[in-house]
């Protein structure tokens, strides 16, 4: 309701256009409702209304490195000892009699003397497979397990128990004490006078018990493994390398016949 009809600005001082609060107030609804809105909507959406649109995901500017293998998908085994388990084998090959002759660059002494270095090697190597045991037992390793268990461990993942570390420290002896004696065989004389227990007999004889000694040692091991008393990853370079042990040694071990 207006009191005199004017422009609707009201340019009389004293007659005021009703229309202009009208527009006033319809502003300040129309301002509250717009701030209202985005609130509004979120509790519609929290309430099982439409679903919030999906952030698109920002394409990286340089691709990302690629992951690391896990720990069990990765060589294991240090290639140092990979390296001087190959070549830790060598002399039993090298050694044996029906090799040794096709060697070149062997020096005359090691040729006359090549089955003594042989079988004194191996005891060496009888004696060095028991100390692992030694050292396992003194840092109280083990690995949870045993030889079928993945990922092995870095570091071990359990303690073994009193029965166990027992068993250990009476192992590690057993292969010294069991080559030793071929240290003995090997160094023995051209037999008694009478063709009996000639050298090259007893060198077979020697070489016989270093690789049954071996032998041992590795199916010892074996059994440790699977009780998760040695790493599951050293059985993997074990059997290659006793085998080529044990096969030269066995090479000497047949090579019984005449008297050189």
């Amino acid at each position: 309701m207006r009191s005199k009809q004017t422009d609707g600005i009201g340019n009389d001082g004293d007659d005021v256009d009703l229309s202009f609060p009208s527009f006033l107030l319809n502003l300040s609804l129309f301002a509250l409702s717009s701030s209202l809105s985005p609130e509004i909507n979120r509790a519609r959406n929290s309430r099982g209304g439409a679903s919030p649109r999906p952030k698109r995901l920002q394409t990286p500017t340089r691709a990302l490195p690629p992951l690391r293998p896990p720990l069990h998908r990765r060589q294991a085994f240090p290639r140092v000892a990979l390296a001087l388990g190959a070549a830790g084998a060598a002399p039993f090959l090298a050694l044996a009699p029906q090799v040794e002759p096709h060697v070149p660059l062997l020096p005359d002494f090691v040729r006359e003397h090549a089955a003594a270095l042989q079988v004194g090697y191996g005891v060496a190597i009888a004696s060095f497979l028991g100390g692992i045991h030694w050292g396992l037992a003194a840092s109280g390793a083990a690995w949870q397990g045993g030889a079928g268990s993945a990922p092995p461990a870095p570091f071990p993942a359990v303690r073994p128990s009193k029965a166990a570390t027992a068993a250990r420290y009476l192992w590690s002896v057993v292969p010294c004490l069991l080559a030793w004696p071929a240290t003995a065989l090997v160094g023995a004389g051209k037999g008694d006078g009478k063709g009996k227990g000639g050298g090259r007999q007893n060198e077979a004889r020697a070489a016989g018990l270093a690789a049954a000694t071996l032998a041992a040692a590795a199916a010892a091991d074996a059994a440790f493994a699977s009780r998760g008393l040695l790493p599951p990853y050293l059985m993997k370079i074990r059997v290659p390398l006793s085998f080529a042990a044990v096969g030269g040694l066995g090479l000497r071990s047949l090579d019984a016949g005449e008297e050189r």
